[in-house]
């Protein structure tokens, strides 16, 4: 037997819940699994991420669940079902898909859920099925990325909207600062409640403070709309303090007529929503942690076109009788430039040098004081030495330089 399907988990779900009083997640999930007769084997599978399989599937169906109002979360963590849950188990006894959910928003031909449902305060995000056959494998992996981010988005809200106004308008500097506001020196303050002026927070761009980003943070219902009035409000408060800058964020959506008056203005004000807001701290990392990073690979192609090093030719460095690198001046030996070797190859460059009977410059010792220079100078056979090398085929032209024969 097939492990369930996280579509397969949503009908158990709502037969925990049909009790009508607030479960925890984990409960439900476990309770589920125990309907849909999971072993103890299969609960014991893990995905990349480390997490029991049947527990991500089962709160992934708990998302979905509640995306469309089958089930309600009062606090974080805890479920209840709805009407519309009722309802859907009530016409789906043998179980709920994901078609059956989109249509309850009138289009089951949407192609995904979450555009069949977008949340109050913000359009719809296109968001593709990550099992359609027509994606390649690079695409379902960027479509399940979007789904993710979409759930967290929500949950990001949720979250903003249960904490007191004082931390969402630090939440907001941090994310300014996170996202390069302030400069390297730059700070970021909250205003005093009590006199704020309509102003929640300062960024200040330098050390200094000669330029300045004034900031209001308002937390409003996810189905409000934030009207003109509001953004005048905000407008007045920067000529107040004689700033042309300034940003107005909140949790929720603007009105068109905020959007026009914004952009009307001499002032520069930038009006940001719940989505753009979740999507940015998503994006800089605020109030969120990386889960878990996928790598994706390809093949090398420089690897297979590049020449084997066998190809690759040989080097010779110009040096004295004495080992020392030639070069001009008095001030010591100074290296000279390399140059190939075409008499022969070897499966690595290994180093010869070319050696005369006369001092070269940088070289302290006469040639009277080296024996091989000596031979040389008087036409005896110099010493044999085999030519140093790591492997591969000799160079005849370095062979007969190293044996004291003439060069071609």
């Amino acid at each position: 037997m097939s492990a369930p399907t996280w579509e397969e988990y949503m009908a158990p779900a709502i037969r925990v819940l049909a009790d009508g009083e607030v479960h925890r997640a984990r409960q439900i999930v476990e309770s589920a699994a125990d309907l849909l007769g999971v072993s103890a084997e299969d609960r014991q599978v893990l995905i990349p991420s480390g997490q029991e399989r049947y527990r991500n599937r089962g709160l992934w169906a708990l998302s979905y669940l509640s995306r469309v109002g089958a089930i309600d979360r009062p606090t974080r963590g805890n479920y209840r079902v709805t009407d519309i849950g009722r309802k859907l188990l009530e016409d789906h006894p043998d179980g709920i898909t994901e078609k059956n959910l989109r249509a309850l928003s009138g289009d089951p031909n949407a192609p995904h859920t979450f555009k069949a449902f977008p949340l109050a305060e913000r359009p719809a995000t296109p968001v593709v099925a990550a099992s359609d056959p027509e994606l390649d494998p690079e695409e379902q992996i960027a479509s399940g990325v979007a789904r993710i981010n979409s759930d967290v988005a929500e949950q990001l809200l949720t979250r903003i909207l249960e904490q007191e106004p004082v931390f969402f308008e630090q939440a907001v500097l941090d994310l300014l600062m996170a996202m390069g506001y302030g400069g390297a020196e730059g700070t970021a303050s909250r205003t005093k409640l009590s006199r704020d002026g309509g102003i929640d927070g300062i960024i200040d761009q330098d050390a200094l403070g000669l330029s300045r980003i004034y900031v209001q943070a308002k937390r409003y219902a996810l189905d409000h709309a934030v009207g003109r009035e509001a953004i005048q409000g905000f407008v007045g408060a920067l000529a107040g303090n004689q700033a042309s800058q300034g940003v107005f964020i909140t949790t929720s959506r603007f009105a068109s007529t905020a959007l026009a008056y914004a952009d009307s203005v001499s002032a520069r004000v930038i009006l940001i929503d719940g989505e753009r807001l979740t999507r940015l701290m998503i994006r800089y990392g605020v109030g969120v942690q990386v889960k878990q990073r996928f790598e994706v690979v390809e093949i090398d192609e420089d690897f297979f076109e590049s020449p084997p090093p066998i190809s690759r030719p040989i080097t010779h460095r110009l040096a004295c009788a004495h080992g020392h690198p030639t070069g001009a001046g008095g001030g010591g030996p100074e290296p000279v430039a390399a140059r190939p070797c075409r008499g022969g190859l070897s499966a690595q460059p290994f180093r010869l040098r070319e050696r005369s009977a006369r001092t070269e410059p940088g070289c302290a010792r006469t040639p009277s004081a080296c024996p091989r220079d000596a031979a040389v100078t008087a036409g005896a056979a110099a010493p044999r030495r085999r030519p140093p090398h790591r492997g591969g085929a000799p160079c005849p032209r370095a062979a007969a330089l190293w044996l004291g024969r003439p060069r071609r």
